[in-house]
């Protein structure tokens, strides 16, 4: 795999200490990255978690090969590797909600010696970093593998590009500013989500005000009440859309969903 996929040294001088430190505030935990493993190990701090350009990184979507499963009665613990000289790392699924509630969230049926995608959160323990995961998914086709890391290439290139705008700018610039309202009168100007229509915008601005108010998540039919007026097939074309890009995942059935972005 070629170095660009290797974390840069500015951000492991950044991480050392050897550069002046951000201060976070909860915009920059908006953040849903692709990533590599080699990001993940060189990029994660105790406190802070993965910090890219400066940037605390809330989400992340990685590919990598199933090297090794562990099964327990209340999670699955996965080990995977993408090559990237940042493998293996350990992949927590927890089986059951911490909130109480009893509710179950079933184990992806994925084999060893093959490719999965992981959308989920880098926590560090032990000296090494880890991933939580929301979702995991088996790779059928190939050019998903290829796809990610282009986007790999291109969050980077939106980190660094928000990094150098905010140093520009100051604080009060609204480059990375998140719309805060369910209409189409305000815009979203996060740049991860740049090329969203405006009803994917919208479904995620229904997750941002609502998707904690309930802890299994939000109902296609919940929804669809919080967008009255918009046609429905393209609230579903957005849910879908939102899924397949790691945006939100199914949790109860395919009908429920839960954000990554705004845990």
């Amino acid at each position: 795999m070629g170095d660009f996929f290797s974390t840069t040294q500015f951000d492991i001088n950044q991480n050392q200490g050897q550069q002046q430190q951000p201060e976070f505030n909860d915009r920059d935990q908006l953040n849903h990255v692709h990533v590599t493993l080699s990001q993940i190990v060189n990029l994660t701090r105790r406190e802070e978690g993965l910090i890219i350009q400066r940037q605390k990184v809330h989400t992340i979507t990685v590919y990598g090969m199933l090297i090794n499963v562990e099964e327990g009665n209340t999670k699955n613990v996965y080990l995977i590797d993408d090559f990237s000289k940042g493998g293996p790392v350990e992949v927590q699924l927890w089986k059951n909600d911490n909130d109480g509630t009893g509710s179950y969230m079933p184990a992806p049926s994925v084999m060893e010696n093959t490719y999965i995608r992981v959308v989920g959160q880098v926590r560090y323990d032990d000296k090494k970093p880890f991933i939580i995961a929301f979702e995991i998914k088996t790779i059928t086709d190939p050019r998903e593998i290829d796809k990610h890391f282009l986007e790999v290439i291109n969050d980077a290139l939106v980190l660094e590009k928000r990094k150098n705008y905010t140093l520009a700018h100051g604080e009060n610039g609204n480059f990375s500013r998140m719309d805060t309202s369910g209409h189409f009168t305000q815009v979203d100007t996060n740049p991860i989500h740049a090329g969203f229509s405006d009803v994917q915008r919208s479904v995620l601005n229904v997750f941002r005000k609502h998707g904690n108010e309930q802890s299994c998540g939000l109902k296609r039919s919940d929804i669809h009440s919080f967008l009255p007026g918009v046609n429905s097939s393209l609230i579903d074309d957005a849910i879908n859309f939102l899924v397949n890009e790691g945006h939100i995942f199914t949790t109860n059935d395919d009908h429920t969903f839960k954000s990554t972005e705004f845990n």
